[in-house]
């Protein structure tokens, strides 16, 4: 792949302000500075930090949140592949790196910009705890900086971002790139959207990529299935649902913004002779792993015989609750990574 061309400054793109929302303990939003970086447009961003995920602690490692690094870095395996990445054994609480980051970026960018690349690739490429104050003040150092500080100033500035990227129209989601205070860019980009919508080229307002939820949430597409998205929508559970009417939409949607699985209505797939599940099959790009799991209202044991040799992942069943139809499509999702 051609590596795409550095942006040209000009008079018009000097006016664009750029703002990027991001966490350092987002993969997403990690391969996304990678690639800012690589592409020579890192001075060009306003980088204001938020949590997305205030209650993750180092020292407390969960099942839920091995399992959400495991899923989160296999879809950065597979979607941002020239990037190095290693998946840290732990999930890291990042406020005291960001009001770090802070602290030193109103005093001096250049060195921020320099600190912000070692945490990201501090957590990122070396599993370090940006947690931890004494690893902040090291990274700190080596940045050219006095040590570990953290300035009134930069707590009402990461208060700020906080307000700005939960009050407003993210469905907090991170990364998210805005232009000039409108248009907006979600999620993990190919390198050339990057540099299209930094140069204010892009034809529409809002672009969707992979993103971080709020943590521990799971986005799966499904079909024939309206009700049970409005069930969840009504429900946190901790699952986001987009319901598609036909194959070929999904798929669409999925080589732009990778779904964590896709759960089938199974009595309207085996009216048409299982045409969905085979559809999928047969189009989902080459290397993605995506679970499938049929959800049937009423089922015998030569159903799911057939569900399974059609090759999905779970076969569950609507009557037994909406609880326990979330505990499989989670456990049928962690499984996979």
């Amino acid at each position: 792949m051609q590596k795409p061309a550095l942006l040209k400054s000009s008079p018009a793109h000097n006016q664009l302000n750029i703002q990027v929302f991001s966490d350092l303990n987002c993969p997403f939003c990690f391969a996304m500075h990678e690639r800012i970086e690589a592409l020579g447009l890192n001075k060009e961003v306003s980088w204001s930090l938020v949590e997305h995920a205030p209650g993750f602690n180092s020292e407390l490692k969960t099942d839920e949140q091995a399992a959400l690094i495991l899923h989160e870095h296999s879809l950065i395996r597979q979607r941002a592949r020239e990037i190095e990445i290693t998946r840290p054994h732990f999930c890291v609480n990042t406020r005291l790196a960001i009001l770090s980051f802070i602290t030193l970026q109103l005093v001096d960018e250049e060195k921020a910009e320099v600190y912000l690349q070692s945490l990201y690739r501090g957590y990122w490429q070396q599993s370090l705890d940006i947690s931890d104050p004494q690893v902040l003040h090291q990274l700190l150092i080596k940045a050219g900086a006095s040590g570990l500080e953290v300035s009134d100033k930069a707590r009402d500035q990461q208060q700020q971002y906080q307000q700005q990227w939960e009050q407003g129209d993210f469905d907090r989601r991170i990364p998210v790139m805005m232009l000039n205070g409108d248009q907006k860019m979600y999620g993990l980009q190919h390198p050339d959207n990057i540099q299209n919508f930094m140069q204010g080229d892009n034809q529409e307002a809002l672009i969707m990529g992979n993103t971080c939820l709020h943590h521990g949430d799971f986005h799966i597409a499904t079909l024939g299935l309206e009700s049970l998205v409005e069930e969840f929508s009504n429900h946190p559970s901790g699952i986001q649902c987009t319901n598609f009417k036909r194959t070929e939409d999904l798929i669409s949607e999925n080589n732009i913004n990778l779904f964590d699985g896709i759960m089938i209505n199974f009595e309207l797939d085996k009216k048409s002779d299982y045409i969905l599940i085979r559809q999928l099959k047969y189009q989902i790009e080459a290397g993605v792993e995506l679970p499938i799991i049929y959800l049937a209202n009423e089922s015998n044991g030569e159903d799911e015989i057939q569900a399974f040799n059609l090759g999905v992942n779970d076969f569950t069943k609507y009557h037994l609750g909406l609880n326990a139809v979330t505990a499989r499509i989670k456990n049928c999702l962690c499984k996979q990574e």
